[in-house]
């Protein structure tokens, strides 16, 4: 790098000179200059006199230098790629020339004749050209990066003329581009747009699956900790009208613009992998959030309510009868803070336990949101009240707030409540028991409780730990009553109308009332969560959306909320049919599951001999039958054994997914390995491979682009041994590739086209079981739940080639740990493909049967 004679005092041209009598021919130079300053650097500059330099272009044709490209940044870098060639290649023969186009017939044997003589000559030969010039649909990328890794491959060159209109031409050799080609030598070579270039795999910037979004949910991440907290975007979510509860009853829906989301200690357990999701959880992909308020889009009314997940949110559509309206002397804050408190101690307390006026009960973590709210309940029930809390902040808040007496409030965060209880009441115990503690305290809350009376249990944690209760205190004639009020909605849905009606009645008289709060803006989410996990928060914490107006009536222009940068995300619509070719298999099956957790309810996959294992008759019973349990739910899925290789069963499959509504999306995940070196294929094994991969994708494309509308989806699931080159895998490749190139032509036409080239898949699918093979190379085996998380986020972008693998990282550990000789012993079992990890020290080469190396 040169930036001034000062770093640099010497003649370029004589530098360059010397690095090129220094490398061997055809090796290559990678180099970095500056071609212009920044701002910065030009007023440095200017303070210290120094005079500005324009950097003079490299004359690198005066050593013999070949440049081969250039790439420039935003700060004014620029590397230069140059290649010594020393002598100028022949321009190749007819007989080094094999044209590639879809007449496989009419390449395929010679390929392979001339594929095993230069392997006879162990690649001492000439060039070999590659030729796709017929058309922009070729598989030559995929078969060339394969063929090259194969004995006999080292000295083969392509050419893809991507702009190619369909009618073949001859190459010119002497002729621009093709003679620069021909000269720098290269093995890959695509002519588009009149450039010359390749393809390679460059990393998706740090936010590609980010987008800028005023409507957006917050969920959990991958990371199974508050750090992975994220918020999704929402845009593009289905407009649902309608909804079903767990009786099959229909529920009309309405649009909320939502103001404040609460946060319940069961987000923070989600949140932070503590407890699992609720299993009849309603929204399967979203599970945190449950109370929310806003405005009715539809007529502007502020309302407040619940919905089960994803409701920590800026909109929703939501069941009417979820809903009611807010009482008009609270604020939307205020407000929020009531739903999942009040219903808890409405059916908990007052609905199972029975509470009567006069009872004494112990109230936990009374500081908290369902604590002041039982509070507020039992003085207007006339109880006689204990508490406990953890902090002497949280003991003054009650005692000025609320006026609880000094000697009535306890330590929750050691047992001595439990001989303080039994001191104060005479050693009777309370009749209720309100409990949230775990644990030895848990234990000690339950023995608290007089003869008759009732342990109330609201948390969550013991109970998701299966943890026991001693069965001896049931001969006092206790009960103990758990709570779900989530889970009794779904049994009963008029549980919500009969609180709202009870709310309604009593939120005027002190029995109701909202509690004191924190309030959290979205940006803030994460922090709001880690404040709860302090246990310093007293009452609610509240996670705001968008202000609220001055204006408590209702309001038809309602203000968006603040635009952020959030996480891309895929929903599938329910009333469109998704076509899934090749779905009875193992990725087909646990993608058909995904699908379905994320809106689709129309599926067809195909096959042409049926169900036939017992586990696919499985998977299909089951997919009905949980729907027919639970209709919200509800789905159907056609097994189509339509003939895909041709036109006619083409037309076939797309009629009988529109006779379940309009198609939404294509997958294409059939497959046919016929894996073997090039020179041992058979011609019919070879074209089988590649129809199946590309044919079927073809006839999809040719017919679904005759529709009256866009599908949202057409994606095909690719190959990293297609990108990156596997040998032995020369026509699964090719077929790839060609389905590559329709996802090009789709992009390019403004039509939805994605191909995601997957490395080896463990779990399920071709690769299942052969973990050890796949360890032995650079590439680690990718889990089903990753390739779905990935393909969530692919689905919404525009790239049309994308891969996804992962890398051996133990394996590369461990040949880069220990000591030099280790390293290096590790690095050769590597290339032997035996596996460095189960391999003793001291084997000799001798001891695998090689006595020697050549």
């Amino acid at each position: 790098m040169r930036d001034t004679p000062d770093l640099w005092p010497i003649d370029l041209q004589t530098f360059l000179q010397d690095l090129y009598d220094s490398i061997q021919s055809n090796g290559f130079l990678l180099t970095v200059f500056r071609y212009k300053f920044t701002e910065p650097e030009i007023a440095l500059n200017s303070l210290n006199g120094k005079p500005f330099l324009n950097n003079t272009e490299l004359d690198s044709q005066n050593v013999g230098f070949r440049h081969i490209g250039a790439k420039h940044d935003s700060i004014g870098s620029v590397v230069h790629l140059f290649r010594n060639v020393s002598d100028y290649p022949k321009i190749p023969d007819k007989n080094n020339i094999i044209n590639i186009n879809r007449d496989y017939k009419q390449w395929f044997g010679v390929l392979q004749e001339r594929l095993i003589a230069a392997n006879d000559a162990d690649n001492q030969t000439d060039n070999v050209w590659l030729i796709a010039n017929d058309s922009s649909i070729n598989g030559i990328i995929g078969l060339m990066n394969c063929l090259r890794l194969e004995p006999g491959g080292g000295n083969w060159r392509y050419i893809f003329n991507y702009d190619s209109t369909g009618s073949p031409m001859d190459i010119d050799f002497n002729v621009s581009p093709y003679s620069d080609i021909l000269a720098n030598d290269l093995v890959a070579n695509v002519v588009k747009e009149g450039k010359v270039g390749t393809y390679r795999h460059l990393r998706l910037p740090t936010d590609y699956d980010k987008c800028l979004s005023n409507d957006y949910f917050l969920n959990c991440g991958q990371i199974k900790d508050i750090s992975g907290l994220q918020w999704y975007d929402l845009k593009n979510m289905p407009k649902i009208k309608h909804d079903f509860d767990d009786k099959h009853e229909n529920h009309v829906k309405t649009k909320v613009e939502i103001y404040y989301a609460g946060v319940t200690f069961r987000d923070v357990l989600i949140a932070s992998g503590r407890i699992p999701a609720p299993a009849l959880q309603i929204v399967p992909d979203c599970t945190l959030g449950f109370e929310i308020c806003g405005r009715r889009l539809d007529n502007g009314d502020r309302v407040m309510g619940f919905r089960m997940g994803r409701s920590i949110v800026t909109s929703t559509h939501i069941n009417i009868k979820n809903i009611t309206t807010v009482p008009q002397h609270w604020s939307m804050a205020e407000a929020v803070t009531t739903p999942i408190q009040y219903a808890t101690l409405y059916y908990g307390l007052i609905k199972r336990a029975n509470l009567q006026r006069g009872e004494s009960i112990l109230i936990h973590s009374a500081a908290g949101g369902v604590g002041q709210a039982a509070i507020n309940i039992c003085r207007h029930y006339g109880c006689d009240i204990y508490v406990t809390v953890g902090t002497e902040e949280k003991k003054q808040f009650l005692v000025k707030e609320y006026n609880i007496p000094v000697n009535r409030i306890f330590n929750s965060r050691d047992i001595l409540f439990k001989n303080q209880i039994m001191d104060a009441t005479n050693g009777k115990g309370v009749d209720i028991v309100i409990n949230s503690l775990s644990g030895d305290k848990l234990d000690a809350s339950y023995e608290c409780v007089a003869n008759n009376g009732r342990f109330v249990e609201i948390g969550k944690y013991d109970m998701f730990q299966n943890r026991k209760v001693g069965m001896f205190d049931f001969l006092r004639d206790i009960q103990f009553i758990g709570v779900s009020f989530d889970l009794a909605c779904l049994k009963n849905p008029d549980l919500i109308q009969e609180y709202f009606d009870w709310m309604h009645k009593n939120c005027s008289n002190g029995c109701v009332k909202p509690i004191n709060y924190t309030v959290f803006n979205a940006s803030e989410a994460e922090k709001a969560f880690r404040f709860m996990t302090t246990g310093k928060h007293i009452g609610k914490v509240v996670i705001k959306m968008r202000d609220e107006e001055m204006d408590r009536q209702p309001l038809k222009a309602i203000k968006p909320a603040v635009d952020m940068m959030v996480t891309v995300k895929t929903y599938f619509n329910p009333n469109k049919v998704y076509i899934i070719t090749g779905g009875l298999g193992g990725f087909g099956l646990e993608l058909i599951h995904w699908m379905q957790s994320l809106g689709a309810r129309k599926l067809v996959t195909t096959s042409r001999s049926g169900l036939k294992t017992d586990y696919q008759k499985f998977l299909f019973n089951r997919f009905h039958e949980f729907g027919d349990n639970l209709k919200y739910y509800s789905s159907e899925w056609l097994v189509s054994t339509a003939d895909c290789m041709t036109i006619e069963g083409t037309q076939q499959l797309l009629k009988e997914a529109q006779n379940l509504g309009p198609i939404g999306g294509v997958f294409h995940l059939a497959v046919e390995l016929n894996d073997r070196l090039f020179k041992n294929q058979t011609f019919d094994k070879f074209c089988s491979s590649i129809d199946t991969k590309h044919k079927i994708f073809a006839n999809l494309d040719q017919l679904t682009r005759k529709l009256d509308y866009n599908l949202d989806y057409f994606v095909v699931f690719s190959s990293i041994s297609c990108g990156m080159g596997n040998g032995g895998q020369t026509n699964y490749a090719f077929g790839n590739s060609m389905c590559e190139r329709i996802c090009e032509q789709r992009r390019n036409d403004r039509l939805h086209g994605l191909a995601v080239q997957y490395g080896p898949i463990g779990d399920v699918g071709v690769f299942e079981g052969m973990a050890e093979n796949i360890a032995l190379s650079s590439l680690a085996i990718q889990r089903i739940h990753s390739c779905c998380d990935v393909l969530d986020k692919l689905l919404a972008i525009n790239t049309p080639i994308v891969t996804s693998f992962a890398f051996a990282d133990i394996i590369n550990q461990t040949i880069s740990s220990g000591s030099k000789r280790q390293r290096i012993v590790a690095k050769v079992w590597r290339t032997l493909g035996i596996d460095p990890q189960s391999t003793p020290i001291d084997t000799t080469l001798a001891d695998i049967g090689l006595e020697s190396i050549d």
